[in-house]
């Protein structure tokens, strides 16, 4: 990151003037989120212009084009963003995910906030090419033909222009139109990056380094993998072990978990990986060589299974569910059957038909961790 950084410094830069558009309110959850209102907290969304293609803002070919992306304010019901003194800028993780499961995050940053602090917004942004940002997507009948898909959405040569370091310098627009004056008001802005979001965060730093003095007062980076090793082996290896790290708390601080699971509930969950993996290395990895609640959720494979916990690890929301789904796993009653097959149709799996992402996630969670 660093060397391509570097090397790119060489090159005339090109400043543009992006703009923000007048907030208009908007709800606190994205669509088609169930969660509760939350009447404490309101949310003003806007759009950010910036160019396409940043090299080459005011250019020929792609230069003076320009790209819509959305940003939602969250704040407190009664301090007007206009009057927000602090921004904490979100930047999700992926990389290919809107921002609105980092919402119910800044909600319980916001709420737990006190009197003082309560001049704060968070910031959330579509990245180019995400979500509500001229998003980029291969589901529009392209029959899993990469190419022809490439093709619909304008070629190599409009594709290249939805790189890091473009999103990067979108990011930098966002907190140069937050801070200006007329833009909100905002004196510090504070940058948060979760996942994917920790390397997107790095690269703001490595142009923001560029000015005399940094537009950030503080950086939060929160991820399981540091972004100097990023292979996906050593991905892997950090997801597994804080998976185990997670399992094994529960049953330590939770009497509820030790009685489900046993003091090492991560050995409950090593027994059923290597049931499934020895099914699948003789070849007989049918309905009885299963766990019965694996095979029930019709699965029969290592990969499977550490999609779904990942996928419960990974996100804030979810990872409270891990122990409990695994207990349900364990355990394979008729309701724990019912519950598991309602889980696997919101992650779309095993036949159950996909789900919109985060549907029902906070019934879907209590509901687990409750039974």
């Amino acid at each position: 990151v660093a060397s391509v950084a570097v090397a790119a410094a060489a090159a005339a830069e090109v400043v543009a003037e992006p703009s923000l558009s007048p907030l208009v309110p908007c709800d606190v959850w994205s669509p088609p989120s169930r969660a509760p209102p939350v009447p404490q907290l309101v949310a003003r969304c806007a759009h950010l212009t910036v160019p396409l293609a940043w090299d080459n803002a005011d250019g020929g070919g792609d230069g003076g084009k320009t790209l819509s992306l959305f940003v939602k304010m969250i704040g407190h019901a009664d301090v007007a963003p206009v009057a927000a003194r602090t921004a904490l800028v979100m930047l999700m993780g992926g990389p290919g995910f809107t921002s609105s499961p980092l919402e119910a995050t800044a909600a319980r940053v916001l709420l737990q906030q006190t009197a003082a602090q309560r001049n704060t917004v968070a910031v959330l942004i579509d990245h180019r090419g995400t979500g509500r940002s001229a998003y980029l997507g291969c589901d529009h009948g392209d029959g899993g033909d990469l190419v022809a898909c490439a093709k619909r959405l304008g070629g190599v040569d409009y594709l290249r222009h939805f790189s890091i370091d473009a999103a990067a310098r979108d990011v930098l627009a966002l907190t140069d139109a937050l801070t200006r004056a007329g833009g909100g008001g905002v004196r510090d802005v504070v940058m948060y990056g979760w996942s994917y979001g920790t390397v997107l965060a790095n690269r703001v730093l490595l142009r923001d380094a560029r000015t005399p003095s940094s537009r950030y007062a503080a950086v939060v980076l929160e991820g399981m993998l540091d972004p100097s090793v990023g292979t996906w082996d050593m991905y892997d290896a950090n997801v597994d072990a804080v998976g185990q790290q997670v399992l094994n708390d529960c049953a330590r601080t939770a009497p509820a978990c030790r009685r489900a699971l046993g003091a090492a509930p991560a050995a409950a969950w090593l027994t059923v990986l290597q049931r499934v993996r020895a099914a699948a290395a003789t070849g007989t990895a049918s309905p009885s060589s299963l766990p019965p609640c694996v095979a029930a959720l019709n699965i029969a494979d290592v990969a499977t299974l550490h999609s779904i916990t990942n996928a419960f690890l990974t996100s804030t929301p979810l990872r409270a569910a891990l122990a409990p789904w695994l207990a349900r796993v364990v355990r394979c009653s008729p309701s724990d059957r019912a519950q598991l097959l309602q889980c696997q149709r919101y992650f779309g799996g095993g036949g159950g038909g996909a789900a919109p992402v985060y549907r029902g996630v906070a019934h879907a969670v209590q509901h687990m961790v409750r039974h």
